[in-house]
């Protein structure tokens, strides 16, 4: 019985000893896997731990790298003010130098045309070539006995020995004689008096051989593409009559009816012609010279002689 009751507790203990390993193993075996799972997140940790410092090191350099971009930005702002100040002073002294170039251009010109003939003078008495930019050279007539020195006659009627009834492009050029009757051209009066202003002297000779003025103190014609247009006569002094003033702002034209070229022949009655048709007798008609009406003549003022003179006149 005792033998019995020992045997049965002898397969008990070691039932109880097998069970108690068993779960030594079991737990061994878990143990042994939790180890291998603290090494593999220690390895994970490790790795991590790793790329943290790897990044932060990148973040650091890119953090370097940012200062360093940011001051060169500040530097290239700096250059840039600086360049354009460089810039700015460059055009300026551009600038400079082409007004310098162009008052030396016109020194030249000035100085080129002196050497012919001085205009910002009155044209004295002595004959000479006369140089004016865009024509040629030429001789003009000059006159100092009608209203002092300095004057070149530009139109001048006495006897009929030229004919005015012309066409346009010889009134744009010129005919007639310098020495007797002429008409100096409308190119040539564009040309002068554009250059530099200029007064106009209007010499009248009546049929009772009385003689009378007309003075204007800014006489302009304007170009070949304006049809030669009176611009400006300016202010008016003198004793015939302010007659040409109906013929300011008005284009040179040539007037089939009349027979002759004149600023103001569009109008049935045109206020003045002083390159009408000439007559050694006084005639009662607007196709032949007349100055007006009423001033000082018989109904129309009509001319025996007349004389157009331009003389330099300062600003």
């Amino acid at each position: 019985m005792t033998t019995i009751f020992n045997g049965n507790l002898k397969e008990g203990d070691d039932f109880e000893t097998s069970s108690i390993k068993n779960k030594m193993d079991k737990l061994e075996e878990v143990i042994s896997t939790c180890d291998d799972q603290i090494s593999a997140n220690e390895a994970s940790i490790k790795e991590k731990d790793n790329q943290i410092a790897i990044l932060e090191s990148k973040i650091k350099s890119n953090d370097i790298q940012l200062k360093e971009n940011v001051a060169l930005i500040e530097e290239s702002k700096s250059q840039i003010g600086s360049q354009e100040s460089t810039i700015r002073r460059l055009e300026q002294t551009i600038a400079d130098l082409n007004l310098k170039l162009k008052q030396r251009e016109i020194k030249k010109q000035l100085t080129q045309s002196e050497k012919v003939i001085r205009i910002y003078i009155p044209y004295g008495t002595t004959a000479r070539l006369m140089q004016v930019p865009g024509i040629e050279p030429f001789e003009p007539t000059l006159d100092d006995k009608i209203a002092g020195n300095g004057w070149i006659v530009i139109q001048r009627r006495f006897d009929g020995s030229v004919d005015f009834d012309r066409d346009l492009a010889t009134y744009h050029k010129g005919f007639g004689d310098p020495h007797g009757e002429f008409w100096l051209g409308l190119e040539r009066m564009h040309r002068i008096t554009v250059h530099q202003r200029h007064e106009l002297y209007i010499h009248i000779v009546d049929y009772e051989n009385e003689t009378h003025y007309a003075r204007y103190d800014k006489f302009l014609i304007g170009s070949k593409d304006e049809e030669y247009q009176l611009k400006s006569l300016g202010i008016y002094f003198g004793d015939a009559g302010d007659m040409m003033r109906m013929s300011e702002k008005v284009n040179f034209w040539v007037c089939p009816k009349y027979k002759n070229g004149w600023w103001d022949l569009k109008k049935s009655n045109p206020n003045c012609n002083l390159n009408g048709k000439y007559s050694n007798t006084q005639v009662n008609d607007w196709h032949y010279l007349y100055w007006g009406l009423g001033k000082w003549g018989k109904g129309r003022n009509h001319i025996k002689s007349v004389q157009m003179l331009i003389r330099p006149k300062n600003d």
